[in-house]
Order: C-alpha cells, then structure tokens, then sequence
C-alpha cells in the first residue's frame, strides 16, 4: 500500500521533533522498519539528528515538569508523593527531574514495605485460583485489584521463588495456556520463541513488536509469554541469558 506525501511529510516532522520509529510506526498504522525507509529515502533526518531531537524533547519535557514541582513547592507542599498527586505525575519523575537544592527541600516519608512470608504469599495465590488447577498472572492480579484476596504484588511473588511458574508449582498448580492450534506451550517453547524473536528485532525488542511478531510465526502469545514468565522483562531478561549461555540454536 502507498503512503502518500502528506504522511511522508508528517513522519519526517514527527522524527524531527524527537519521537521515536515506534510512535510515529503506531500513529500511521505501518511497521517501525517501514516508517525508517520512508524518512530515509525522502532525505529525513538520519537517526544520529533523530537521536538529538529526542534528547532535547526530553529535556524540554524534564524543564516543563521541574517548573510543576516548583509551583507546587509554593503552594506549600514538600512531600515529593503529594506533589506528584498534585500535578500528575509519578513519585520517581519528580524525584528524577528535581535538584539537589530542591530535594533537600522535600519532606520524608518513608513507608516501610509490608514484609510477606512464603506461607501467606502461597495462600493468597492458592485462594486466588480458587479450587482451579491453573492461575495466570492476570487471574492473581484481577483477585488482588479487586480485593478479593490480601496478597503481594505479582514481582514481589516472583522475587521471593524466582519465577511466577515456580512459585504455582509449589502449589501444584499450572500457568500454561493452551495455543490457538491447540498445542501446550511449555517454558521452554516460548523461550525458544523469545531468542528466535530476539535474533531478528535486534536491538528493537518490546512488547508491542513481539505481540506482532508472534502473531506472524505461530509464537507463543505475549499473553502466554507474561503468565510463564511473570512480566515481559523477566522474560527478556531469561532469554537474554540463554543467548548468553548459547543454549538454544539461533533461528
């Protein structure tokens, strides 16, 4: 299909001003690859002024947000959580953007994190699942959001076993989903899936780009990836480590 020289020309504006091949890639329904050969064979800018484009968009962003978190230190708040409440931003960003003078300003507040113990976190999960022999990560968080069971996040359920699949496991329980073909995808299926989906973004790996990808190459899901994995990052970080380890041929 045919990209016509007005969407060229907004491609080409949108990278000079710092957005990335993946934002432009979402906003005009085309492949990141795609959106690069056009900007470059319309003479675009290269992805070294790219590059610096995107550097001052976000250090343009950090000075429009370091100016929030000075107003709202005028108004008389100096707890950074209330500040980001109060314009809308994280904790971490205001930490981030703000200076020595303006840190040294804030008021503490340090909440101690609730300390869980192996017994309670495989209790939470047993009570999540509810008599049924499989529980995904998102049926866990659905019971926690929504109340129904007092338990830890899903990361911190993965730092104390390991992996989400390790921690069901000592329940007897399974995470596993069944495929569209309707074949069982192990642990080690969808690491295969992951280092072959590695080998070929390259330095391009998201979520977004794998969900595609997988749909292309009768992968595992991104869906399946999170509920054997627990998140998306542990799943790069596993795949990263059998590359590593050159323990799966590469595809």
């Amino acid at each position: 299909m045919g990209i016509d020289a007005a969407r060229i020309k907004d491609m080409i504006a949108r990278r000079s001003r710092g957005e990335t091949l993946a934002m432009i890639a979402e906003v005009h329904g085309v492949t990141r690859e795609r959106v690069r050969q056009l900007i470059k064979k319309a003479g675009g800018p290269s992805a070294v002024v790219a590059h610096v484009a995107q550097s001052a968009a976000r250090h343009r962003a950090d000075q429009d947000l370091l100016e929030l978190v000075r107003a709202a230190m005028k108004t008389g708040t100096f707890e950074a959580s209330k500040i980001a409440r109060q314009i809308g931003a994280t904790e971490q960003e205001v930490m981030r953007v703000a200076k020595p003078s303006d840190r040294r300003k804030f008021v503490r507040h340090v909440v101690q994190p609730k300390k869980w113990s192996e017994a309670t976190m495989l209790k939470a999960i047993e009570t999540a699942a509810a008599g049924s022999s499989r529980i995904t990560v998102m049926d866990y968080e659905a019971a926690r959001k929504a109340g129904r069971i007092n338990g830890p996040t899903v990361t911190v359920v993965i730092h104390r076993f390991g992996s989400w699949v390790a921690a069901i496991g000592r329940l007897g329980l399974t995470a596993s989903r069944v495929s569209g073909r309707g074949r069982s995808i192990t642990k080690a299926k969808a690491l295969s899936d992951l280092v072959s989906y590695f080998d070929r973004a390259g330095a391009r790996v998201t979520a977004a780009n794998y969900e595609r990808w997988a749909g292309k190459n009768s992968a595992a899901s991104l869906g399946t990836i999170r509920n054997i994995f627990g998140t998306w990052s542990e799943a790069k970080l596993q795949a990263q480590k059998a590359i590593a380890r050159g323990t799966h041929a590469r595809g």
